[in-house]
């Protein structure tokens, strides 16, 4: 009775799969065509087009994230005990194989055509290969780790939530205030003064400014440094304690420099790095020569991704405080004698300036904007205001994302698919700023003949 209950609570041992089970024999192919359709998918959707070409680290790592998305899908299919007869699970592998094929296939030929007309090397087997090892070195890391740490995986997962969460928290809240310990430790240490800029009084950081040298950081000092001919004056993250502060101090070094005595005025907004386009300003001073200023004032530190998520109010605010002051300025001069105002921006600098624009409309009407030019705008600035004109490369991603791109196509895409296309150019956003001149999301001179005149 005890040998017969024993034998009824033992459970029969499962054939593993792949060997013989009651006579009969599951090819390799058919026992694995789960994980097989999974990974081949996974390559066939890393390699839809978005906009730039990739190098082979890069599309290593896209690739890497897709087939690990993957694969925790087909285990969560398998969780559900979801699954499909041996058959039509390996025609399902076999046809994902292919797919993965032709993706590989288009994808090298469009990333060549696309490399030749930006003059970048092409790629070949070197490429793919390199791709493939360090795709698969990745992805097996992912789910080693996965399989034989759990304990340690779900604390990691915690962990990295954490950290994002304070990231976040740090960028939104530390940092804007501007005149702490933190701001200042971040700060860039720059370069040294030029005797160019050190004994030019049309310029900020010079010996006769109301702006100290130290006080300009990195970008500004390369700012004012390019100048040739015209007046630059700029007030960085440290040159005052308040945005206003930094505002009139902007306006009181473009009085000081004789800016407001040219017949040009540009109001450049940077991003949020407080970087400015040499390239545009370049082309703005070849084009006004010496009867030129131009007045700049940065608003954060950040990158300008990191603006554009989490400190967009905070740029618009410091764009209308600025545009205020230059227009309290204007007014006190007669108006056959006012300077013909422009205003630029790029990037996140386009989403500054275009609430500058609007502000300056709404509280100095008098004031008459001669142009606007927003080069590479992200979506969501004003595209319609009269005397605006905007310069948008097709291959560039920061003028294309956009939640809207989850479900509704773009014409610069090649291949579009519902979120997909929006991971691709999420993914080129990281890259925008390796192609050349005229693509992605770098602009040339061609900025300073596009800007409106008067």
């Amino acid at each position: 009775m005890a040998v017969t209950q024993l034998h009824r609570k033992t459970p029969t041992p499962a054939h593993p799969v792949g060997t013989v089970a009651a006579g009969v024999t599951t090819p390799w192919f058919m026992a694995h065509s789960g994980p097989i359709a999974a990974i081949a998918l996974g390559v066939a959707l890393s390699l839809t087009p978005g906009v730039l070409p990739r190098a082979w680290p890069m599309q290593a790592v896209v690739t890497a994230l897709f087939v690990v998305a993957a694969l925790v899908l087909l285990a969560g299919v398998r969780r559900f005990r979801c699954g499909f007869a041996p058959l039509a699970g390996a025609a399902a592998a076999g046809i994902s194989v292919f797919a993965a094929l032709g993706a590989l296939w288009f994808n090298w030929s469009w990333q060549n055509l696309l490399r030749t007309e930006m003059g970048m090397p092409t790629i070949g087997v070197t490429h793919w290969t390199l791709t493939a090892v360090t795709t698969a070195a990745l992805t097996g890391l992912v789910v080693v780790t996965a399989r034989n740490v759990p304990r340690v995986f779900v604390p990691l997962r915690r962990g990295v939530v954490a950290t994002i969460a304070s990231v976040a928290v740090v960028y939104t809240f530390v940092l804007p205030l501007g005149n702490t310990v933190v701001t200042r430790s971040v700060q860039p240490a720059g370069l040294a003064i030029p005797a160019s800029v050190a004994g030019n009084p049309s310029l900020a950081g010079s010996t006769a400014s109301l702006v100290r040298w130290d006080e300009l950081g990195s970008h500004g000092q390369r700012f004012v440094s390019n100048a040739t001919t015209s007046v630059r004056v700029y007030a960085g993250p440290l040159s005052a304690a308040t945005v206003d502060d930094r505002a009139r101090l902007v306006g009181a070094e473009l009085e000081r420099a004789g800016g407001l005595r040219k017949e040009h005025l540009v109001l450049a907004f940077p991003t949020g790095s407080g970087w400015l386009d040499a390239n545009a300003l370049d082309a703005m001073e070849a084009r006004f020569g010496a009867d030129l200023a131009i007045a700049a004032m940065a608003y954060s530190q950040r990158p300008s991704w990191m603006s554009y998520l989490f400190g967009r109010s905070e740029a618009e605010a410091a764009a209308v405080a600025f545009a205020r002051e230059i227009s309290h300025q204007i007014r006190n001069i007669p108006a056959d004698d006012r300077p013909n105002i422009y205003l630029y921006g790029l990037s996140m600098g386009a989403v500054a300036g275009a609430s500058a624009l609007a502000a300056l409309t709404g509280f100095a009407p008098e004031i008459e904007t001669c142009g606007a030019l927003w080069a590479g705008p992200p979506p969501g600035v004003d595209r319609t205001t009269v005397r605006t004109a905007l310069v948008e490369n097709p291959t560039d991603p920061v003028t294309l994302w956009q939640p809207n791109l989850l479900f509704q196509p773009a014409p610069e895409l090649h291949v579009w698919l519902p979120v997909i296309s929006y991971l691709q150019v999420s993914a080129d956003l990281a890259n925008s700023l390796a192609a050349s001149p005229g693509f992605g999301h770098r602009y040339g001179s061609e900025q300073g003949s596009m800007l409106p005149g008067c």
